[in-house]
């Protein structure tokens, strides 16, 4: 059958935005063969066209084996560039391929590169190659911006209609946009999935923030990937939330490093909108061309890569997650996070990432309408699972969103519970440090976790396989602080980690980590210090710097409270240009009370600042005693000794207090309750993640 060569060239090349290229159909054939046959034209143009997309094809991981050679996907895009070196999508291709720093020699040009140079080399070639606009911007660091000469696009090509909806061929009614995607994938004849609007989920090279270049970066937070796909970098969320909050992050952009390119188009550093600062016309043949020197910041790059591509779902996807919670406008649309995740699901309904990134955006109970389809967020990801059943960010997220007894069923109708999920994301990206962080808080003390690999951990060596992945992270520290018990050592790295040892590696890391701080805290005796970051600290100074940091923490304000001079006031200093804040105790732990009314430890600790005859009134304008306060948390911890202590102390000789549950007492029956109760408490050897109050007594 004689095939038409044009054509195929032409169904290739509109498949540049498409990932992964494995479920398109081209011109009523696999990709592959339609790239192989076209590979093999005399005509170097469409032969360069024909090896791009063999790079394409096989991606980061795989090979194309060509006359007894495996060839990898740089040096099919080399094989390309040696036919055509004035090819775009080459370049453009080449510059996902490499690190940021990375300097790359093309011989067709006899010159280097380096991955961001390599895009604008595309851009020089091809102003409308949406593909370098996309992940030029994922080169940028945060409040950078790029001068660029850009060709001006006609006012109909800036409109954007709100209405717009996929159209699948095949038997897809009833089903979800994914699976009416894979059955229009499937159907026969020669429009194929690219003019069904289809694209294949993302695929990764695999870094790490969601998938990092295979670590590419946690971040924010412990263990953030960033995807870097196949054709263009995709930004997506955090595995799941740090171990400390477990609810998944909200979706990040995180971009590439990348030195400053050495061409006309030069990077400066310093966040700025978009603004025109020359307009130049140029002719070529009968054609007019305006182009207008802008300089641009991701945001602004996301944007002329839709402008040039409405259809590109990675771009949408990308500037989704660069919003957080702002907005954008395009053409007469002004669209949010959602919608643009949105927008990416309708341009193709097999974006993994897309799915993923909507589902950060749904409060529990809250749905959404896609294409048609109401989704929640753990129907979004489990369509995220249908569309990349390898996608370890997924099955993170989706366990976040299970209570721990809970399970849930994923689209094959198998029964996954959090532990489950969180096994199941191992399995897919085993070099994920914060991976093992999640395995390590889904265990009790004692308990052991069989790996695929055979090795049966518990919680403190899932840490350590944790660290050992990511040496720089503060979570798998503070967790193994927490594990520990006082008297309990760990080897790990060349030193003996106790459990105040392993509080200050996690602040090593991270000098912001407020549990870190507050633990620390309690692990010392009150006039104790510690050397933190080459500083010497008080406990006072842990407790100040804890406040400072989360002034909305119960734990923070009741733990400075009963370290500060009860007569006096504690000057604050939450930013450095602005004026100290003054508090005194007897306000923050009336703030405690406010912030976590069924913790019991405010309470008694602001009746022991009142004094014996003290009265107070709180936030919610009642009028206690100090009597009534210590009443208070006992009726909230019943096995709370410090407080039958305390109000013991309130009680004359042969006076009587009734309990809350009926018991009526006299001071030497609460001294009695409060020696029962003392041994019990261990507060000692805490052992958990939640900081724990300290307690005072009169």
């Amino acid at each position: 059958m004689a095939v038409d060569v044009g054509k195929l060239r032409g169904e290739l090349l509109r498949s540049y935005t498409f990932t992964p290229v494995s479920d398109l159909n081209i011109c009523g054939m696999p990709f592959q063969q339609a790239a192989e046959i076209l590979a093999l034209n005399a005509d170097p143009a469409c032969a360069a066209v024909g090896w791009w997309a063999l790079g394409r094809f096989v991606g980061a991981s795989g090979k194309f084996r060509h006359k007894g050679q495996l060839l990898t996907n740089i040096q099919l895009y080399f094989k390309a560039l040696e036919l055509d070196n004035q090819f775009s999508l080459a370049y453009s291709s080449l510059g996902s391929c490499v690190e940021p720093r990375q300097v790359l020699f093309i011989s067709p040009v006899s010159r280097t590169f380096t991955q961001r140079q390599l895009f604008l080399t595309a851009l020089d070639l091809d102003p409308n190659n949406a593909v370098a606009y996309n992940n030029l911007a994922l080169s940028l660091q945060p409040g950078e911006t790029l001068e660029l000469t850009i060709p001006n696009i006609a006012p109909d090509q800036h409109a954007f209609s709100s209405e717009t909806q996929v159209s699948c061929a095949g038997d897809g009614a009833g089903a979800s946009p994914a699976t009416a995607a894979a059955a229009a994938s499937a159907s026969a004849g020669a429009r194929g999935s690219v003019g069904a609007g289809v694209s294949g989920g993302d695929e990764s090279h695999e870094p790490g923030s969601a998938s990092k270049k295979k670590k590419k970066k946690n971040k924010k937070k412990n263990g953030p990937a960033k995807e870097e796909l196949e054709e263009d970098d995709l930004v997506e969320p955090t595995a799941g939330a740090s171990p400390i909050t477990p609810a998944p992050a909200t979706p990040t952009a995180q971009p590439n490093g990348g030195a400053a390119a050495t061409s006309s188009n030069s990077a400066t550093t310093g966040r700025t909108t978009s603004s025109t600062t020359s307009t130049a016309t140029s002719t070529k043949g009968n054609t007019t061309t305006t182009s207008t020197t802008r300089r641009l910041d991701a945001e602004g790059l996301f944007i002329e890569a839709i402008l040039r591509n409405r259809e590109y779902s990675n771009a949408y996807c990308n500037l989704g997650a660069r919003l957080r919670g702002g907005t954008v406008t395009l053409g007469r649309d002004t669209l949010d996070e959602r919608e643009l995740y949105i927008r990416a699901i309708l341009a193709n309904p097999r974006n993994a990432i897309a799915y993923n990134n909507l589902a950060q955006c749904l409060q529990p109970g809250e749905t959404v309408l896609v294409a048609g389809f109401e989704y929640t967020d753990r129907s979004l990801l489990i369509e995220a699972l249908r569309c990349n059943p390898s996608y370890a960010d997924a099955f993170s997220n989706l366990a976040y969103k299970l209570e721990p007894d809970e399970v849930c069923a994923l689209a094959d109708g198998v029964d996954f519970s959090r532990l489950d999920l969180f096994l199941a994301a191992q399995r897919c990206n085993p070099a994920s440090a914060n991976i093992y962080v999640c395995l390590a808080e889904q265990l009790n003390a004692g308990e052991r976790l069989l790996l695929d690999d055979g090795r049966k951990l518990d919680r403190c060596e899932l840490l350590a396989e944790a660290i050992a992945r990511n040496p720089d992270a503060s979570d798998p520290y503070f967790l193994l602080g927490c594990f520990l018990h006082f008297n309990e050592t760990m080897p790990l790295r060349g030193q003996t980690l106790t459990k105040t040892t392993a509080f200050v590696e996690a602040l090593r890391h991270d000098p912001h980590h407020v549990l870190a701080l507050l633990h620390l805290a309690w692990c010392l005796p009150d006039h104790a210090s510690v050397t933190v970051n080459h500083v010497c600290k008080t406990v006072l100074d842990l407790c100040v710097t804890a406040y400072s940091l989360s002034p909305d923490s119960p734990q923070a304000c009741n733990n400075l409270a009963v370290r500060i001079d009860p007569q006096a006031e504690c000057a604050i200093e939450t930013d450095p240009e602005a004026d100290p804040v003054f508090v005194d105790a007897i306000s923050l732990l009336s703030r405690a009370i406010d912030l976590a009314p069924a913790s019991a430890e405010p309470y008694n600790n602001l009746g022991v600042y009142l004094g014996p005859n003290g009265m107070v009134t709180l936030g919610d304008r009642s009028t206690r005693s100090s009597q009534q306060l210590f009443l208070q948390a006992i009726e909230l911890n019943p096995r709370y000794s410090d407080a039958y202590l305390n109000l013991a102390h309130c009680l004359t000789e042969k006076e009587h207090v009734t309990l809350h549950d009926g018991r009526a007492m006299d001071s030497s029956a609460l001294r009695a309750e409060a020696d029962k109760h003392r041994h019990t408490a261990a507060a000692w050897d805490y052992v958990g993640i939640d900081p724990p109050y300290d307690s005072r007594r009169l």
